[in-house]
This record gives C-alpha cells, sequence and structure tokens, in this order.
C-alpha cells in the first residue's frame, strides 16, 4: 500500500514539472517572433537615432562662387560700380564727362568709284568749314576743289570739262552728296545738299552705262572734308563727317 502511494506522488509530481514547461512546438515558434520583436525595435532604435548628413565641400565651394569678390572694398558683380562712380557699361559715360557718342567722334563714308590714280585726303587740323566747292566736270567729274576757311582751297582732279562753282553762306554746311559712280572706274555725278535746304545744281554727264546711284550721309552730322582718288579724271570719292559746330 505505501508503494503505490509513493508510486502515485512520484507520478503526480512528474506531471506538474510537465505542465509547466512549454511544448516543444510552441517554443519554435516563439523563438522567431521574439527575434523579429527585438530587430524591429532596434531598427526603431536606429532610426531615431539617425542624423541629416553634413553638407559636401561641394556645396560650400558654389556657394562661394555666387558671393561676389571684393578687393580693397570694391564689388566686381556685373551690376557694381566701382567707387570713382566709373562703369564699364556701354552706354555709360567716363568720370571725365567724355562720350563715345557719333556725335562727338567723326564719321568716315564709305567710298565710291575707283581706286585709281593718287590718293587724297583734304584733311588739316584746323581747315576750318567749307565755304565753297569747285568742280570741273563734262561726261563724268574732272575734279573737286573744296574751299576751306583757314586752310583754303585744295584741287584733286584734272582740268578737263567746264568749271562750276557753288557758294556757301556761313551758316550753311554741306549734309548730304548723291551721285553716280561706275566701280572702280570714276564718278559720273554729284550733286550737294545743305543743311539750310538748299541743293546744288547736278555736276556732270549723264548717269554713264554701267554705273551705280549713290549717298552719302550721317544724320545729325556735317561734311568736315573729302577724300578719295584722281589722276586726269575724280575717279573716287568719299567724305569725313563731324558734329555740328
Amino acid at each position: 500500500m505505501k508503494i503505490k502511494l509513493f508510486y502515485l506522488f512520484i507520478i503526480t509530481l512528474a506531471k506538474s514539472a510537465a505542465s509547466a514547461s512549454l511544448p516543444p512546438g510552441l517554443e519554435k515558434t516563439l523563438k522567431p517572433a521574439n527575434s523579429k520583436t527585438s530587430t524591429a525595435s532596434k531598427s526603431k532604435k536606429t532610426t531615431k537615432k539617425k542624423k541629416e548628413p553634413k553638407k559636401s565641400k561641394s556645396l560650400k565651394t558654389s556657394t562661394k562662387v555666387k558671393k561676389s569678390k571684393k578687393s580693397n572694398g570694391l564689388t566686381y558683380s556685373p551690376t557694381s560700380t566701382p567707387s570713382n562712380g566709373s562703369t564699364d557699361s556701354p552706354t555709360s559715360t567716363p568720370s571725365n564727362g567724355s562720350t563715345d557718342s557719333p556725335t562727338s567722334t567723326p564719321w568716315i563714308s564709305p567710298v565710291y568709284g575707283g581706286s585709281v590714280g593718287t590718293e587724297w585726303d583734304d584733311f588739316e587740323e584746323g581747315n576750318g568749314r567749307i565755304t565753297k566747292i569747285i568742280v570741273r566736270h563734262g561726261w563724268w567729274m574732272d575734279s573737286i576743289e573744296a574751299c576751306y576757311k583757314v586752310s583754303g582751297c585744295k584741287k584733286n582732279g584734272g582740268d578737263g570739262g567746264v568749271q562750276s562753282t557753288f557758294e556757301l553762306n556761313d551758316d550753311e554746311h554741306v549734309i548730304k552728296i548723291s551721285g553716280t559712280f561706275r566701280f572702280y572706274s570714276y564718278v559720273y555725278t554729284m550733286q550737294f545738299f545743305l543743311n539750310t535746304g538748299r541743293v546744288s545744281p547736278i555736276f556732270g554727264g549723264e548717269k554713264g552705262e554701267g554705273s551705280d546711284d549713290f549717298t552719302i550721309k550721317k544724320d545729325g552730322m556735317v561734311v568736315s572734308h573729302f577724300f578719295g582718288y584722281s589722276d586726269e579724271y575724280l575717279n573716287q570719292i568719299g567724305a569725313v563727317f563731324i558734329a555740328l559746330p
């Protein structure tokens, strides 16, 4: 009887121990779950600790480039103006008040005719204004002789044809020359227009075969002097314009 009771006691203890431990299948199932939970928690911790990346050196460099460079207190950005008040923009005026606008710089016209004979230029410092124009002409222009108030008359060309004179008053200036010419040859006709509205006769002959029209003019300016080529004829003509005195 005592042996049976002891045997029952041992069996009871064994059952109690078995019921207290987890089944092998459940234990295997729970272990991966615990592993995932642990990984997720670590991931959350990592996310919380993550910081923004530092700016690269290239970004810092580009920021510096955008800033204008300075030297001795002057800013050299494209829109800046140096301390002396001058600027290199095309429309600026230098600090001395001068400007290179067409009204202060002589304008040299294109030339018409041929580069035949001797090259000439009436320019002379202090020429003075043109007071009269003397031409010799027939079937074409033989010569032109512009007379200047200070330096006198300067003839260029030959002695053929007939002579004509166009006088200018004290308040008059040549503002336009028109005529006809032949390429690589000579000038056929010429006519002079003044600022007062007066116009000279047409000097020279009729428009020759193979000739073309020309006009020499610069708005707001007047003829200072003539230049060109000539021998026994007036082979080429051009003019230099200046601001109205």
